[in-house]
């Protein structure tokens, strides 16, 4: 079955590539897997066709093109299980994570409902602010933008933000995109935390950045934030 499977998605992925959509992906997501060119309105209506079948078994498959991992993605976060299940495929599929484009896919799709699954999620990703694998990282810190960002969990969010390695470009480029994100929800909290932190330099540049471009944020902050960018050295 899982050799059958397989066919069928590599099938399904060429009959539905487009050449030029191609060319667009290649150079705009660095990863060292093929990429078909499959529009994501196309991966996300098959993923709702096969969560109800064989989605499971899917994620077991071997997954070597963009499009394959990021279906496996959106089929993580479509098929119907309790939390720890899907936290247990979570862990299993992480290691597949090699380009923003599949780390942000699964983080975006990823159901999240109650403040017990926040807090068994925030639990499950502790480690993973420290792991030595740059899309375990990012994937942390996607999670705690989009899925974690409640009053209760900002402070251990923007303390990881400090302490985990921001050094490659996609990971900075997260953690920026977070502290711009807990601004928009907690501005009072976080402006305090941008006074005292020690998040590294360039990232902390980005976050001011991203602040300054978000259409939620007065002229008056962006101002401030531009002054403080400025000074940040």
């Amino acid at each position: 079955m899982k050799e059958a499977l397989e066919a069928e998605v590599r099938q399904f992925l060429t009959q539905e590539a487009e050449p030029s959509f191609r060319l667009f992906q290649q150079k705009l997501i660095p990863t060292g897997s093929p990429i078909y060119g499959v529009r994501m309105p196309k991966l996300r209506k098959k993923a709702k066709e096969m969560a109800k079948e064989t989605g499971k078994a899917y994620l077991a498959c071997q997954m070597d093109s963009l499009e394959e991992k990021l279906l496996g993605a959106l089929v993580l976060g479509e098929g119907k299980m309790d939390f720890a299940n899907r936290l247990s495929l979570l862990k299993d599929f992480l290691p597949k994570l090699d380009s923003w484009a599949v780390c942000d896919g699964l983080c975006s799709h990823f159901p999240v409902k109650t403040e017990e699954e926040r807090e068994a999620l925030w639990q499950f990703l502790t480690p993973y602010w420290d792991s030595p694998a740059e899309y375990d990282r990012r994937a942390a810190a996607v999670f705690s933008l989009s899925k974690l960002m409640t009053p209760s969990l900002l402070p251990r969010i923007l303390s990881a933000y400090e302490k985990t390695d921001v050094t490659p470009y996609y990971v900075s480029m997260a953690v920026a995109w977070g502290v711009s994100v807990a601004y928009v929800h907690f501005p009072l909290e976080t402006e305090v935390w941008l006074m005292e932190t020690t998040l590294e330099v360039e990232t902390y540049r980005r976050a001011l950045q991203k602040i300054i471009e978000s259409n939620r944020v007065d002229g008056e902050t962006k101002e401030r934030m531009r002054k403080r960018k400025r000074e940040a050295r």
